[in-house]
């Protein structure tokens, strides 16, 4: 499995290089330059651009070579660097927000091309009796690529200068180009593809309203499990969002203490992930994922209540556990009473719902509390959003119930 060990050290190297800019470039926004509103509604807008661009990034993975796609995404990467480290060094307060935002909208676009790639490579380059161990192994390497990325960017950012930090993601670009030119790759020619690529870019749209029509043939019961087990996975991209606030404005600490919660977040996933395999025989799916959201709803409480370093250390352990947790319930509830030929609509349906309501959210908390400095409450607003979560789906299973009797 050669090209396992080579596709895994590649994406490893430039994960982490690309986790330490960020945590960077979140700092340098934030901290140095307060902009923490500019950055909620940065936020918003990359959101609402990926869902937009989404069709013509599956028409480029699935119209070229997926091996190419990855090792000019690293060496687009080496250029934006070095460009941006260039004008970053003029001294001029707008160009500099300028140049930062630019950086994080093409860091968003670079994950958003990337994964797809990545997945689709795999798919390419292996037997479908590997595919079990492949996904796996990159689940693992992405863990393990936050924890290292943060416990580098704890380490160094706020000692050196951000043009080091910089510099290794440049290295780490390069590195990662490198051992993606070595991954033993033959192209599959598909006479198909122009035809495919008109379909495509109406895909997305269509597939939407047709998972809504399906959804509306089944029971409430089972739109509502779907609908309310994504409240975890909306509330951390928010939290991506509100913690560098928080640390840097809220409690005046710097990036090492957002680099510890990432890894205690990183672990805390790790652990869902086992714990869920001795839950599922203990309690239904349905059980489960109400235990899970209430779980999470539970840390953003605490969390509002006790605003301090060690219970954001604590509550980042839940996160981490309840939302892999919540993940995994979900996807086996869907396979349980999803039809696999619809499963790819409810999938596109289910992912620009969340999508827009993580970019709602944004603009709630930046709008209302953010721009206010009063950031601590947007961790009430996330765990009112799991909390109702959890009751609604603790209600309707009681009534599901009832009427099953009835």
């Amino acid at each position: 499995m050669e090209k396992l060990k080579l596709l895994l050290a590649a994406n490893l190297v430039s994960t982490v290089g690309i986790g330490i800019s960020s945590y960077l470039i979140i700092f340098l926004l934030i901290d140095q330059l307060n902009q923490a509103v500019i950055y909620g509604y940065l936020s918003i807008f990359i959101m609402l651009f990926i869902v937009l661009i989404t069709p013509y990034i599956g028409i480029l993975v699935d119209g070229y070579s997926r091996k190419k796609i990855f090792f000019y995404l690293e060496v687009t990467g080496v250029i934006v660097l070095i460009v941006f480290m260039i004008f970053y060094s003029l001294d001029l307060l707008f160009l500099k927000i300028l140049l930062l935002s630019v950086l994080i909208i093409y860091l968003n676009l670079y994950d958003s091309i990337k994964y797809p790639t990545l997945a689709a490579l795999s798919q390419e380059i292996f037997k479908e009796s590997e595919y079990n161990k492949v996904n796996s192994s990159l689940e693992v390497q992405g863990q393990t690529a936050l924890m290292i990325s943060s416990a580098l960017a704890a380490l160094i950012i706020g000692s050196v200068s951000f043009n080091l930090v910089l510099i290794i993601n440049i290295i780490t670009f390069i590195i990662s180009a490198f051992l993606i030119s070595f991954i033993p790759y033959q192209e599959k020619e598909n006479v198909e593809t122009a035809i495919l690529d008109r379909k495509r870019q109406e895909k997305p749209i269509k597939e939407f309203v047709l998972g809504i029509k399906y959804l509306s043939t089944k029971p409430f019961f089972l739109t509502l499990v779907l609908f309310v087990s994504i409240s975890p996975n909306i509330a951390v991209i928010v939290m991506n969002y509100l913690e560098p606030i928080f640390i840097y404005q809220f409690l005046n600490k710097g990036p090492e203490v957002l680099g510890i919660a990432n890894i205690l977040y990183a672990v805390g996933a790790i652990l869902g992930g086992i714990l869920s395999m001795w839950v599922t025989k203990k309690l239904s799916t349905v059980k489960a994922l109400f235990l899970f959201l209430f779980l999470f709803s539970l840390g953003s409480i605490v969390i509002y209540i006790y605003p301090n370093v060690t219970i954001f250390f604590i509550a980042s352990i839940l996160w981490g556990v309840s939302n892999s947790s919540s993940r995994i319930f979900r996807k086996d509830y869907m396979f349980k009473n999803i039809e696999n030929e619809y499963m790819g609509r409810i999938t596109v349906t289910f992912d620009s719902i969340k999508l827009l309501l993580q970019a709602l959210t944004i603009f709630i908390i930046t709008t209302f509390f953010v721009s206010q400095n009063k950031v601590i409450y947007g961790y009430l607003t996330l765990a009112l959003l799991t909390l109702v979560s959890s009751l609604l789906l603790l209600l309707f299973t009681y009534k599901s119930r009832s009427n099953n009797k009835g």
